[in-house]
């Protein structure tokens, strides 16, 4: 005997018919205005997701070869053909917080089931963008903004599907909720960001050149913010891709605009010993590059002498630790031999 019927012994918890009830049961949700019936809609959504969260769990690994006996490849294909994924993102500000947590599960579990080596709720999402839309603007909504960035971020381990998200417009104001006024959601959505962008790296490396001025036009907001963390984070994150060998390419464009060189030497200033930190390592960068551009070259001529005592008072020699010694040595001296022939 098959484990699901010895779990449920009766066909209404089916595949077929968890998809179907299920359906049935959002469609009620979102109609209904009387509180008690809505928490007994949302009672029996919240048995049907469980049952569904059994069936995905007891099946083990990917099901890479098509065996339509196989019950996660029955549910996934009566969660299709019903359209529930889409129906789960479009009322999930009406579930319970218990439902919630187990649509974010029922998510990534789908998502990493494969039929061969595609995902096929992956390329729902790819096909229908206003899912996605739907997750970022979930940032707007503190009860499910933790649950919508839990689904993106799974989202972003896909290639295919980061790609198409990474070019919509709508990726922008996922920056804009990393300054949102509460820190949960702003922590989340920076931890979002941060997964689209470092993740797949060729691929992100392309997206970052081909649309450079907007990626970096919306990015300096983040980087100039008035908000001490999203300051922080978002040098965290550019020291990051510009060391990554993938963005050689995105990093030249960079280390020649004299704008960006400006606002780290600005950030070398900052009141936080941590960006100061952050915007020294990415002012090495500058400082470094062997194909310094006459624009960028005359700001280091400029400000050499100012450079010179300020490093002098921010790299600290510290005792036992002679490599302190070696590194500002050498910075000080590349300092100094600028604009010398």
């Amino acid at each position: 005997m098959h484990i699901l019927s010895l779990i449920f012994p009766k066909n209404h918890h089916s595949p077929g018919c968890i998809a179907k009830t299920l359906r049935d049961e959002l469609a009620l949700l979102a109609s209904s205005t009387d509180n008690r019936k809505m928490c007994k809609v949302n009672a029996e959504i919240g048995r049907l997701l469980e049952s569904t969260i059994t069936i995905l769990l007891g099946s083990g690994d990917n099901d890479r070869f098509f065996d339509k006996s196989n019950p996660v490849i029955k549910l996934s294909n009566e969660f299709a053909y019903a359209e529930i994924v889409p129906l789960l993102i479009g009322h999930l500000k009406l579930l319970s917080f218990e439902s919630k947590k187990k649509v974010a599960l029922i998510f990534i579990n789908l998502m990493k089931r494969k039929i061969g080596f595609k995902s096929p709720t992956a390329e729902i999402m790819r096909v229908n963008k206003n899912l996605v839309a739907d997750l970022i603007y979930g940032y707007d909504h503190p009860d499910i903004a933790q649950v919508c960035g839990i689904m993106l971020r799974e989202c972003a381990r896909h290639e295919q599907l980061a790609k198409t998200i990474l070019e919509m417009n709508e990726f922008y104001h996922l920056m804009s909720f990393m300054e949102h006024p509460s820190f949960e959601i702003a922590g989340d959505a920076y931890n979002t960001f941060k997964t689209f962008i470092l993740s797949n790296k060729t691929m992100t490396a392309s997206f970052l050149y081909t649309n450079y001025k907007q990626f970096f036009e919306n990015f300096d907001y983040l980087v100039s913010s008035d908000n001490y963390l999203t300051r922080r984070q978002a040098f965290e994150i550019l020291r990051t891709l510009l060391k990554e060998p993938e963005n050689q390419k995105v990093a030249d464009k960079f280390l020649k605009d004299p704008k960006h060189l400006r606002r780290v030497m600005w950030a070398l200033r900052d009141n936080s010993s941590v960006i100061q930190l952050e915007a020294f390592d990415i002012f090495l960068y500058f400082l470094d590059h062997p194909k310094r551009p006459r624009t960028i070259q005359r700001i280091l001529e400029k400000n050499r002498e100012k450079l010179l005592q300020f490093m002098d008072q921010f790299l600290v020699v510290k005792k036992n630790d002679p490599e302190s010694a070696v590194i500002k040595e050498e910075v000080l001296k590349k300092i100094s031999a600028i604009g010398v022939n």
